[in-house]
């Protein structure tokens, strides 16, 4: 039981150190660095669905859960940054997410 408790702790923390490492990394991917003419800074925050998915890889991982956390994280809040998060509190919320943008077929454009 404790050694259960004390890989689910770790899972967390591992979760949430790679959570916002990804999340860093998305940020400075889009250009919203420093280095940027000064637009925008870098925020440190780690979405709480990525590290709770992140968390649950852990748990069931076995002894490297930790470390499979911390990719698990920094992996898919880098790839899809708040997204996740977003689409969870507009169904809470009780509406649609808002779309995002989309490049149009030739077939559906008018004209």
């Amino acid at each position: 039981m404790r050694s259960l408790l004390l890989r689910f702790v770790l899972s967390a923390l591992a979760a949430l150190a790679g959570s916002a490492a990804g999340f860093t990394f998305y940020q400075w991917r889009l250009g919203r660095g420093i280095g940027d003419g000064g637009h925008g800074e870098i925020h440190i925050a780690a979405p709480g669905a990525t590290a709770a998915l992140a968390t649950l890889l852990g748990l069931v991982a076995g002894r490297r859960g930790p470390f499979l956390a911390f990719v698990a994280g920094a992996g898919v809040t880098a790839a899809v940054g708040m997204q996740i998060d977003e689409s969870i509190q507009a169904l809470i919320g009780g509406q649609a997410p808002e779309p995002r943008a989309r490049a149009t077929s030739s077939s559906q454009s008018s004209g």
